[in-house]
């Protein structure tokens, strides 16, 4: 279950709905161009998420949805500089602090009150979805 505490996400979309389909990036290569990649999708586990990790730091601007069965493409992913302007709830509720704390630590998505409201202990946990809280 998605817990948004963080004041600067304010356009979380609900697109992918658990919906099979294609996804495509808009990447910047290192010669500063905007490039259109498929994204590989086809592994045991796949979750939405995981695109967040599949490019270097900085490189990921932008993630399209193509649901099965149609011609429209969804955005449910952007950003500009440091500001993410739309982000889907299966990305959100997917991606852990690791991924945030490593390669998008200087964008929106990170902040340590979102971290506190999730119970969020290590960088395994999970940054946006409820963690069990440890015990010792």
């Amino acid at each position: 279950m998605l817990v948004n505490r963080n004041p600067n996400l304010k356009n979380v979309v609900n697109y992918i709905l658990d919906r099979k389909g294609t996804y495509q990036a808009v990447v910047k290569c290192q010669a500063g161009y905007l490039i259109i990649t498929d994204c590989r999708t086809n592994y045991e586990g796949f979750k939405p998420s995981h695109i967040l990790s599949q490019f270097k730091k900085g490189a990921l601007q932008a993630i399209t949805f193509t649901p099965e069965g149609s011609n429209h493409h969804f955005t449910v992913f952007s950003r500009a500089g440091k500001s993410i302007k739309v982000i889907d709830t299966q990305i959100l509720e997917g991606v852990d602090v690791g991924t945030i704390n490593q390669l998008w630590y200087n964008t929106d998505l990170y902040n340590q009150t979102q971290y506190q409201a999730v119970n969020a202990s290590n960088w395994a946990s999970k940054a946006y979805s409820m963690n069990e809280q440890v015990t010792a």
